[in-house]
């Protein structure tokens, strides 16, 4: 084990043992001695806070439908394991709740979160649960909508702003606002100038494959978020055992035809 920076998150807990953002996904995430784990939130129709990517049902579970269109107890019937695998047969969609209350790990008593926010509306709710139930955690509240950082900023929360390019103009909109954090994909970030100055945590977002890995770890990132949760750590070990080398990623498999 190596401690970040760049601190390790699980995007949508460990999406490739467990279904998506279940219990079970960040909970083996956590289990793993990832700094924290990154998962989107939306309302259902009851207005509480649940962990899912998209605004229906039917991707990653065996219901049908908008989630807006289950209320808690519609929710508790709903499988959300069964589509991934039997072994998580009788997983439930997972409240916001459920997941302030993860433990931590060797990384820290309580784990990071990254939230995702997709409906703007739910921003005062979310104050409201982070305040009731994760005062003591380091959240960061990620939107790809500038009006929607300001927002969290004005409501007390600490913002994360989602760029789908990484611009000289988003970095003068960070600085001008306060804007904490900010997220970009590798290409996003490699494209950037390296002069400009950011006065902010930068996130790299979605970052798999081994050099992309490599160079994040090397690079002065504050965090990364992986589906290769054990590639993270294990290359973030590797920048620390060897913080000079610049050679390529160790370990280059050849192509499988198949």
């Amino acid at each position: 084990m190596a401690s970040g920076p760049p601190w390790i998150f699980g995007l949508r807990g460990t999406p490739r043992d467990a279904p998506e953002n279940t219990c079970a996904s960040l909970e083996r995430a956590v289990a793993l001695g990832l700094d924290g784990i990154a998962y989107d939130v939306r309302a259902c129709a009851g207005g509480e806070l649940v962990l899912l990517a998209d605004a229906t049902l039917d991707r990653t579970s065996d219901a049908s439908g908008p989630l807006a269109a289950f209320d808690a107890r519609a929710l508790h019937e709903v499988d959300a394991g069964a589509w991934f695998s039997k072994a998580f047969v009788g997983q439930r969609v997972a409240w916001l709740t459920e997941a302030l209350a993860l433990h931590g790990n060797a990384a820290g008593a309580r784990p990071q979160h990254v939230i995702e926010v997709h409906e703007p509306a739910t921003l005062p709710l979310l104050a409201r649960r982070l305040e009731e139930h994760g005062r003591k955690l380091s959240v960061r509240v990620a939107t790809a909508r500038r009006s929607v950082a300001l927002e969290a900023r004005d409501l007390g929360l600490t913002p994360l702003l989602l760029l789908a390019r990484a611009s000289e103009d988003d970095c003068r909109f960070v600085h001008t606002e306060r804007i904490a954090a900010v997220g970009a994909r590798p290409s996003a970030w490699r494209a950037l100038s390296a002069a400009a100055a950011w006065a902010c945590e930068r996130f790299c977002l979605a970052v798999d494959e081994p050099d992309e890995l490599l160079a994040a770890c090397r690079l002065p990132y504050n965090a990364l978020t992986t589906t290769e949760p054990r590639r993270a750590l294990a290359t973030r070990a590797l920048v620390a055992l060897t913080p000079d080398d610049r050679g390529a990623y160790p370990l280059q498999a050849p192509e499988l035809v198949i």
